[in-house]
């Protein structure tokens, strides 16, 4: 996520740093962004059940963890640009002609 911008990461990590949730995921217009979010050690037992199961669905780990997972709004302040991946030279190539 080369476009993914500093303030939003820190806000991300300050957000679990705190030990008020365990997992805090972004979302965009109505679009989570588990990719970018900020994960408290705390959890990664149950993560590592999660995908010893074979369940890698983003909404059964936010069920499980209830009130410790928070859902936060970035639509103001973010937009897809922000959580764009890149994963092979020719999405890499596509990025550069479209800058």
């Amino acid at each position: 996520m080369p476009f993914v911008r500093e303030a939003l990461l820190k806000d991300l990590l300050l957000k679990t740093h705190t030990g008020e949730y365990s997992l805090v995921v972004p979302e965009v217009n109505g679009q989570l962004q588990p990719l970018c979010a900020s994960y408290h050690r705390k959890i990664k037992d149950t993560l590592r059940t999660f995908i010893l199961n074979r369940t890698f669905k983003m909404q059964a780990v936010i069920r499980q963890l209830g009130e410790e997972a928070l859902i936060a709004d970035y639509s103001g302040t973010a937009t897809q640009r922000d959580f764009v991946n890149i994963n092979t030279p020719a999405q890499l190539e596509e990025i550069n002609r479209t800058l």
